[in-house]
Formats: structure tokens, C-alpha cells, sequence
């Protein structure tokens, strides 16, 4: 899915990142579009992302939050 804001690749920044309880080193780790708000989240493993589907969202908190400011 692109980016809903220029249909483009998503500015995707890390927000969260938490232990994966599967292995010592795996994480699931939520990352935020800055241009149109959508996010992911994915588990890390030994470095690797096994990507999760990107889930559009409507006027996140966040967002607003970053475009005001």
C-alpha cells in the first residue's frame, strides 16, 4: 500500500519497540508514517523485519500532533 499523502514509499519511523516472547532477540516494533499517519507493525528478528500489513489510519493523535508542532 503506498503512502496515502503522495502515493509514494511511507516515511516510516520507529514510535514503540518491545520484547517478542519467541526469542531473546526478536522484537515487535511499531512504526509511524509521518507524512499520512498510517502505521505498521512488524516483528524484528536477528536484525531482519518480518513486515506486518500497513494499516491506514484516520487523523491519528499523533499526527496532528507532529503536523501543528
Amino acid at each position: 500500500m503506498a503512502c496515502a499523502f503522495d502515493r509514494g514509499a511511507h516515511d516510516l519511523r520507529e514510535v514503540g519497540r518491545q520484547p517478542y516472547s519467541l526469542a531473546p532477540d526478536a522484537f515487535t516494533v511499531v512504526r509511524w508514517c509521518a507524512k499520512c499517519g498510517a502505521v505498521v507493525i512488524d516483528t524484528d528478528l536477528d536484525g531482519r523485519t518480518m513486515p506486518g500489513d500497513i494499516l491506514p489510519m484516520q487523523f491519528p493523535r499523533i499526527a496532528t500532533e507532529k503536523r501543528e508542532g
